[in-house]
């Protein structure tokens, strides 16, 4: 019998980014909600598509493009039909694409809220020792990976970070060189300058030569060392900084 017990969590964000928009009807920067609905406007051969907001407020319309100026035989059939339909999927699938809504508006507000659904994989609770976590994320979400953990499992961030620091909270190699680590660094960095930071400075350690890369590419500079023993082995810290 294995001594270990493997979950998969579902993980489902509930709340859409809302971009704030100025309304003019309001007067001020509002919050704006997905109405789920889309509009479709032909115009000959070009198709302009639009998912429609509505500010929290007043229900003042805003609209996000999608496509424009799109040749119509450039959509695939049953995209078109799902867009006329309002299919809710599709709607939710772009209300959750926070990088393209940042791309039309300067300021989108995020939530965490997220709901867990937890399906056993495999092993039995009773007799095991170690938990193995495989995570699915149906659509980005803003919550925090030691918030998602410590408010599922029930223990305490620091308590986590202790299991971290002692080798006991583990990522699994096949869930490496995803891009994911670049993805969190360029995330922090967003997160950074909206919170109007004017620089970041990191820690890492000088073995961690794939880290190290994405701090370069990433455009931090190494500003100190500091060798130090840890784990059982003599290591060098290091620390990294960039301007924002």
């Amino acid at each position: 019998m294995s001594s270990t017990v493997r979950i998969h969590w579902a993980i489902a964000p509930q709340i859409a980014p809302q971009p704030l928009i100025n309304c003019n009807r309001c007067g001020g920067a509002k919050a704006y909600r997905c109405s789920g609905k889309f509009r479709v406007n032909a115009n000959g051969k070009r198709i302009d598509v639009w998912l429609i907001y509505r500010c929290v407020d007043c229900d003042n319309s805003w609209n996000f493009g999608i496509f424009e100026r799109c040749n119509r035989r450039d959509i695939e059939p049953a995209l078109l039909q799902a867009l006329e339909s309002n299919d809710p999927g599709l709607a939710r699938r772009h209300a959750f694409d926070v990088v393209a809504l940042r791309n039309q508006v300067a300021r989108v507000e995020e939530f965490p809220n997220v709901a867990v659904d937890k399906r056993l994989l495999g092993g039995a609770r009773e007799t095991a020792l170690a938990l193995e976590l495989q995570l699915g994320l149906e659509m980005p979400t803003s919550l925090r990976l030691d918030r998602l953990l410590a408010g599922e499992l029930g223990i305490s961030r620091s308590r986590l970070q202790a299991l971290e620091e002692r080798r006991l909270l583990i990522v699994d190699p096949k869930a490496r060189g995803l891009g994911l680590g670049k993805r969190l660094v360029d995330e922090c960095l967003r997160f950074a300058r909206d919170a109007g930071y004017s620089s970041m400075t990191l820690w890492t350690q000088s073995i961690l030569t794939s880290a190290r890369g994405i701090y370069q590419h990433a455009g931090f500079k190494l500003i100190a060392e500091e060798p130090h023993h840890s784990f059982g082995v003599d290591l060098v810290g290091e620390t990294w900084e960039r301007d924002l």
